[in-house]
């Protein structure tokens, strides 16, 4: 199912589901793209790998269980922010 919905050419809302939850949880509310272009990046560095992440291992269909898979991916943002 993952891979009729992931594929190419096809819904990206996933994508873009994660790129606002980092959006939601990483930008202070204050934050103006227009100023800070370097940090508008980073984010969308990290979303876009966060979700290559996720869309490997929804297409190889390992055995990780999500939990395993959430935490590594935190932890790659926690190294990629300090």
């Amino acid at each position: 199912m993952f891979r009729i919905l992931l594929r190419n050419n096809t819904d990206i809302s996933l994508q873009k589901d994660i790129q606002t939850i980092f959006a939601e949880t990483l930008i202070p509310k204050h934050f103006n793209p227009a100023t800070n272009k370097t940090a508008l990046q980073e984010l969308i560095f990290i979303s876009n790998g966060s979700f290559g992440i996720i869309y490997y291992w929804l297409m190889i269909d390992t055995q990780i269980p999500a939990e395993e898979l959430a935490m590594q991916i935190a932890c790659y943002v926690k190294k990629f922010l300090h």
